[in-house]
């Protein structure tokens, strides 16, 4: 009788012991991974703070058409104008002419235009042959969106420009087609 009692008392105390370690277990995932905030319907999780006009521009490197990595970097010391573009994009195709065109026009003057192509290369690459785009455009699909954001493009709307100082600082922001004798304006108020 007395073993029978020993032997219930030995496993109530590892069924009580490996409760304790479950708990413990539990507590210790809950704090390295707390739950998402629940909210109404279609609550998201508070954004990261979006890129200002006046901070410095994110650093990135992305394939070119022909496949060479280009970084941002290289551009620097130059009056930058990054734009996120698609070829599945009417309002994208529409400003690109514009662009060619005042790449030509203030290229002496330091001006640089860089496409980033949310698109694959096969499809960037032929528009870009097909419409003798003059600058150079890198691409990527998931790593160009992400990079749009971080620049600012907080709705994830295309076309999306960004004007970089030559000190890599952002002077402005514009969502939407960038038309041409306001973008004009922007470079001739900074040369």
């Amino acid at each position: 009788m007395k073993h029978l009692l020993r032997r219930g008392l030995y496993t109530l105390l590892v069924v009580v012991l490996a409760a304790a370690a479950a708990s413990a277990g539990v507590l210790a995932w809950r704090a390295l991974y707390p739950p998402p905030v629940r909210g109404g319907a279609g609550s998201r999780p508070p954004a990261a703070p979006a890129l200002q006009v006046g901070e410095r521009r994110p650093d990135f490197t992305l394939p070119d058409t022909a496949g060479v990595p280009r970084a941002v970097s290289e551009f620097d010391g130059k009056l930058l104008i990054v734009n996120f573009w698609a070829t599945w994009c009417p309002p994208c195709l529409e400003e690109i002419p514009a662009f060619v065109r005042l790449q030509q026009d203030y290229a002496a003057h330091g001006v640089q235009f860089l496409g980033v192509a949310l698109d694959r290369a096969e499809a960037a690459r032929a528009f870009i042959a097909e419409h003798a785009v003059n600058y150079p455009s890198v691409y990527g699909e998931h790593e160009a969106i992400a990079l749009s954001k971080a620049y600012g493009n907080r709705i994830g709307g295309l076309p999306f420009t960004v004007v970089v100082g030559r000190d890599g600082r952002v002077l402005r922001m514009h969502q939407g087609v960038f038309e041409e004798a306001d973008l004009r304006a922007v470079l001739d108020a900074q040369l």
